[in-house]
């Protein structure tokens, strides 16, 4: 079985992110790393958006920006597992990325030693040092050749043995020879030391190296011993704004240090009521630069952000201050643009933009505590958290991580499978819903007077913004005007007692209303022209651009018409009738031209074909044939585009056809003498009619099709896209750009007419969530009512109803409010505790102390009933499960004082819950003695994996019946599935086990095994001899039981009881299969078998904890399989990994990668130039397009 693998859903954790100007001087910027994905964003007026991102095949593990003195943009280096320094420049022509200097210093793979964990630049953009967890650090310096590109030198060492590198920066001293800080900790002697004494003493030390660039060199210029607890380094700008040195962060304080000058310190303010035993340590910091000045926020692992100044006089630093500033989500990256925005990437929940409406100087101090610490009274700041004051919060890009678990169902009846995973933590826990289709944002909404038959937006002239909003009716034409207000207008010059066939811009200073009985000119001053079809003859259809215009009378005649030299609109040809015309349309005109040179027109031929013809537009023969192509089925509409490029000569052309039968057609077409190629492709939208019309997307042009759904075409990432929209369905849609959004949509569905726009660009799901209280655990799907029932559960945490709120840190609500035991929650079924929670984080008990409930939500994800656990009870698994009694219950597994490590409890306990439409009624509970990891419904019976135990479980009227158990399991139940009569189990470290329930001996026997051990969290069944195994270590395997030991199994039903008795290779008698292989880069968190769209090929789905959704879909054919195998090893040698990770090793990073070909490389032959397209294609025996559309048709399969 081969396999073609497919990211669906990019990775959203973002593990280091940086700010710089990659693409042009003045143009704010941050590249962000999520795992082995980089992506760049790019501000938007108060937006960050995604302009390029790009899968590494590798594991990124630090950035950094910097700039060569007297250059103008950024370099970005970056730090990896594949045992190199690669330094990147973002190259504007093709909007990528592309490799500047690849320098290997070290084995690949992430290891101790190996650098790449740590990257230090100079602030002057000299030279950068990159470290390892322990002993070596290279320094490089950077210089310029003769043509003025990067160069890059021999690696200098500055190892130090027996040494663990806890931090590193670069410290700004100007133009001097360059400094780096390192904070390293000594373990020699704790190495030869078993009482671990010299461990506990170990000290840490405070490093300075400095770069001799005369001599070429690297020298310890300088150590001193610092707090043991010292954990981060924050590099002090110098020069004008500052006094250089570094600001050391440890457990309760900070200081400043630098050599030749004594230690400046200061307290960390803690929260009201937070215990002293209680460590506070810093995690994350960035640098607030000003023009004169400069201030530090620092971030605390409760999520607390302060504000660090500093108190000098040119390099003598008196005093450092730090105050409270804000309380944010606790971030794995802090970005400030210089634009004044704050980007905080979480490590979970959505990644936060935010805008400083003020730097803090106006702070409210914290109150001083005197407290006594052995004895010694000392003064310690105190605060209590509040809702922001100093930022203004903008947007939140939504994410998946950490992303927990999946479930494909169509709950809401659409049609189409929903995806509904379990994401976050904590309080940012939360269940997301994902419906296929790009996100949409609605601005607004108004009702017209009648259902319209066709609307325009008119942009007159060189405005940026739409004036006039055309909209036609049976019998009349309504036109609104657009300002501060939407509002009817009487004395535009519309003919408004006609019903509108086109309305349109027309040159610089004109508009276009077109009706079956005229063409009208307007003229921006108010006068108006006329021009009348012949007499006895009506207008039937009609089509404009900037300068031409093209009408259809009535019995298929048509007229040409170009503006003049004064402006106005003249004929220029007249084709007569032959055959009915259907549907027409324009090439939009380049910047510096006169007119468009092709025009399409569909015209019928019998009733069920027709001909689309490409029209020449210019010079002698105005309205003859360029090209042709036969179409079967009528056509309803057209659209010639250029995607990817508005004034580009020579961007693709593409004529888009829309027919009745609801097909989606787009063909290429050759923009200089009008041909149209063979690359075909078809798409099916619904059963409905396809209307085209022409909009931007990112200031580029594309294609909307309305049908039962609104379609998108687009061009993003070098690649055309087709995706549906997230919102109802409507009837037209129309391109519309105001002062409040500048980017945006009219959507007309019956007679509301709503402004909506498109949130990001190149995502294949949009994402609706509701928020949870604690971290989701485990979710099941109840059939019979649609409804999901959530487990959540958090370690180390008090109940919601034990939270207290800051004094006045959420509004509403009165007392006796409290969250009762058993709750019906609204909508959001979140409460001002919850709320709280999420804002300021939790308090932290203590290990043991578990808050958990159970969740009933409906189809909408609208949370209808939680049940909050009995103290001390933590709810960690859950199924649905139907006995013999036809009716489903929900069965959900506990645990009471649950320690982690080691797993243990003072017992579990099964409970089983009956579910109505909006409540879970308890039916009964079941003790354990141990706790329940995974349940299974099996043959109308409940298992329920213990450790190493599996137990078979019927339903009883008090409580649940133990039937058997068996314990052939080798280390510790993860999952389990079932099918027909055999039980498939998840192993902790062993992969899985095959067992078979006997019903005649009520036994449960472990008859087959794998040879490799796997650590196994998740996994599903394809078929009954097939399983698809995901582990902790980010490899997905599918693994299959020999076909002649399946038929023995299902043969052999006497005797087998003995004969499963006897082991092999202290395991299973049988063993499974490897069939394939593949390391997709993160902890598999979900698999699931399933199709995606309705008569879609059925698919492995799998999901990281990164927020990854992948998909495995199986080949149909070998030819296919040589194709893709041929294309990916084409593909390895011509677009390597950016940071020089060799692709096959990438994926084969635990076991050799098996019999799955790498959609995520292939796919990269879209940003191939051209001419290499050409020449891999050739290589292949296939034409460029016949490559393209391949991998297209691969990805639609699936969505």
């Amino acid at each position: 079985m081969y396999l073609y693998n497919l990211t669906l859903q990019k990775p959203s954790a973002i593990n280091c992110a940086v700010y710089g100007n990659f693409s042009e001087q003045g143009v704010h910027e941050v590249a962000a790393s999520s795992g082995g994905l980089l992506t760049l964003y790019r501000q938007d007026d108060l937006r960050l958006v995604s302009v390029f991102s790009t899968h590494i095949f590798g594991y990124c593990r630090s950035l950094a920006a910097f700039r060569l003195p007297g250059s103008s943009r950024d370099f970005l280096a970056v730090g990896s597992d594949s045992g190199k320094i690669t330094v990147l420049e973002f190259d504007k022509a093709k909007g990528q990325f592309k490799v500047i200097q690849c320098e290997m210093f070290g084995k690949s793979g992430v290891r101790r030693i190996v650098p790449g964990e740590y990257i230090a630049c100079d602030p002057k953009g000299r030279a950068l040092m990159i470290g390892a967890f322990e002993k070596q650090k290279f320094v490089y310096v950077f210089n310029r050749d003769a043509a003025a590109n990067l160069t890059i030198s021999s690696p200098l060492e500055a190892h130090r043995s027996f040494c663990i590198n806890v931090d590193m920066v670069g410290v700004d001293v100007g133009f001097e020879n360059p400094q780096f800080a390192a904070l390293e900790m000594e373990y020699g002697d704790a190495d030869n030391d078993s009482s671990g004494e010299a461990a506990a003493a170990a000290s840490k030390s405070l490093t300075i190296y400095e770069l001799d660039l005369g001599l070429n060199h690297v020298v310890r210029k300088w150590s001193e011993e610092i707090d043991p607890t010292s954990n981060l380094l924050v590099p002090i700008p110098g020069g004008d704004i500052g006094p250089s040195g570094v600001v050391v962060c440890s457990e309760n304080k900070v200081a400043y240090i630098k050599p030749d000058h004594e230690e400046v310190g200061a307290i960390i303010p803690r929260r009201n009521g937070m215990a002293l035993e209680q460590s506070l340590i810093i995690v994350r910091y960035v640098i607030v630069r000003q023009k004169k000045s400069f201030f530090v926020l620092l971030q605390s692992e409760l999520g607390d952000v302060y504000r660090l100044t500093v108190e000098h006089d040119g390099t003598d630093v008196a005093a450092i201050n730090v105050h409270y500033f804000e309380t944010l989500p606790v971030a794995s990256s802090l970005v400030v643009l210089r634009s004044g925005l704050l980007f905080c990437c979480t490590e979970t929940g959505a990644h936060r933009l935010y805008k400083f409406a003020s730097i803090g100087d106006d702070a409210d101090l914290e109150t001083i505590q005197e407290v006594n610490i052995g004895g010694d009274v000392m003064p310690i700041p105190h605060f209590q958290p509040r809702p922001l004051r100093f930022l203004e919060h903008l947007e939140e890009l939504p994410t998946l991580h950490p992303l927990i678990d999946l479930q494909v169902k169509d709950l809401r009846s659409e049609g189409i499978p929903q995806l509904y995973a379990l994401a976050g933590r904590g309080a940012a826990g939360r269940i997301v819903a994902l419906r296929q289709g790009l996100p949409v944002a609605e601005f607004g909404q108004s009702e017209l007077p009648g259902v319209p038959s066709a609307i325009w937006t008119i942009r007159p002239g060189a405005e940026e913004v739409d004036k006039y909003i055309v909209i036609s009716y049976l019998r009349a034409t309504m036109v609104l005007e657009v300002g501060e207000n939407v509002a009817e207008v009487e004395d535009s010059g519309f003919n408004k007692d006609v019903a509108t066939l086109h309305a349109a811009s027309f040159g610089e200073d004109s508009m276009l209303q077109v009706w079956s009985g005229a063409i009208r000119q307007l003229s921006l001053d108010g006068t108006a022209k006329d021009w009348q079809p012949p007499q006895g003859k009506t207008i039937e259809r009609a089509c404009s651009n900037t300068t031409q215009c093209i009408v259809v009378l009535a019995g298929g005649e048509t007229i040409f018409f170009q503006q003049d030299a004064t402006g106005r609109l003249g004929e220029v040809s007249r084709q007569p009738a032959s055959t009915p015309i259907s549907a027409i349309d324009l090439e939009p005109v380049l910047d510096g031209r006169r007119g468009a040179s092709f025009g399409a027109v569909a015209t019928q031929i019998t009733p069920t074909s027709y001909v689309v013809r490409i029209v020449k537009l210019q010079g002698d023969g105005v309205g003859s044939t360029a090209g042709s192509k036969a179409i079967d089925g009528k056509v309803t509409s057209l659209a010639l585009v250029r995607m990817g490029a508005s004034n580009n000569p020579q961007a693709p052309l593409y004529l888009f056809i829309g027919l009745e039968n609801g097909l989606l057609i787009r063909v290429s077409v050759d923009p200089s003498t009008g041909d149209i190629g063979s690359d075909t492709r078809q798409r099916f939208l619904g059963n409905r009619a396809v209307q085209l019309r022409k909009v931007e997307v990112g200031g580029v042009p594309a294609v909307a099709a309305v049908s039962v759904r609104t379609w998108l075409s687009y061009s993003y990432g070098g690649r055309v896209y087709l995706s549906p929209l997230s919102t109802e369905s409507c009837e037209h849609v129309v391109p519309f750009a105001s002062e409040m959004v500048p980017e945006a949509f009219l959507m007309v569905s019956s007679k509301v007419m709503k402004i909506s726009s498109l949130e990001r660009l190149g995502d294949a799901f949009n994402q609706s969530s509701t928020p949870l209280r604690y971290t989701p655990r485990r979710m099941a799907v109840h059939d019979a009512t649609q409804s999901i029932v959530v487990v959540e559960a958090d370690h180390n945490s008090l109940p919601v109803a034990s939270v207290q709120l800051p004094e006045g840190a959420v509004g509403g609500g009165a007392d006796g409010d409290d969250m009762d035991m058993d709750t019906d929650d609204g909508p959001t079924g979140h409460s001002r505790e919850e709320v709280a929670r999420e804002l300021f984080g939790i308090t932290r008990p203590g290990k043991g102390v578990w808050a958990s409930c159970v969740r009933l939500l409906n189809s909408q994800l609208e949370s209808v009933h939680v049940i909050e656990m009995d103290p001390g009870f933590a709810a960690i698994s859950c199924c649905a499960a139907q006995f013999d009694s036809n009716e489903q219950f929900v069965i959900v597994g506990a645990a009471k004082n649950m320690s982690l490590v080691p797993r243990q409890a003072d017992e579990g306990v099964l409970i089983v819950y009956r579910v109505t439409a909006h409540r879970l009624e308890l039916v009964h509970k079941t003790p354990l003695p141990e706790i329940p990891i995974s349940l299974c419904c099996f043959q109308n019976r409940l298992m329920v994996g213990m450790d190493r135990c599996i137990r078979v479980y019927d339903m009883g009227l008090k409580k649940l019946l133990r039937k058997c158990e068996s314990k052939d399991v080798p280390s510790a139940v993860t999952r389990m599935h079932a099918k027909d009569d055999r039980l498939f189990i998840g192993d902790q470290s062993e992969s899985i086990v095959i067992m078979r329930y006997d019903k005649i001996a009520n036994r449960l026997f472990a008859f087959a095994d794998d040879t490799t051990p796997r650590w196994t969290t998740a996994f599903d069944i394809v078929d009954r001899d097939t399983a698809v195994v995901g582990d902790k270590f980010g490899n997905v395997s599918v693994l299959r039981l020999p076909a002649d030991v399946s038929k023995a199994v299902d043969d052999d039903i006497d005797s087998a009881k003995y004969r499963y008795d006897q082991s092999h290779l202290q395991g299973a008698p049988h063993k499974v299969d490897l069939i394939s292989s593949l390391h997709v880069g993160e902890t598999v968190s979900a698999i699931q078998k399933a199709a995606l769209q309705p008569g879609g090929d059925t698919a492995i789905i799998y999901t990281g904890t990164l927020g990854t959704i992948g998909a495995l879909i199986p080949f149909t054919s070998r030819e296919d399989v040589d194709f893709f195998t041929h294309l990916e090893m084409y593909m390895r040698q011509e677009a390597p990994p950016l940071v020089g990770r060799d692709h096959l090793v990438f994926r084969s990073y635990y076991q050799p990668v098996k019999d799955v070909i790498d959609g995520d490389l292939c796919e990269l032959y879209n940003l191939l130039d051209a001419s290499k397209q050409e020449s891999l294609a050739s290589e292949l025996d296939h034409r460029r397009h016949d490559v393209l559309k391949k991998l297209e048709d691969l990805r639609n399969k699936l969505l």
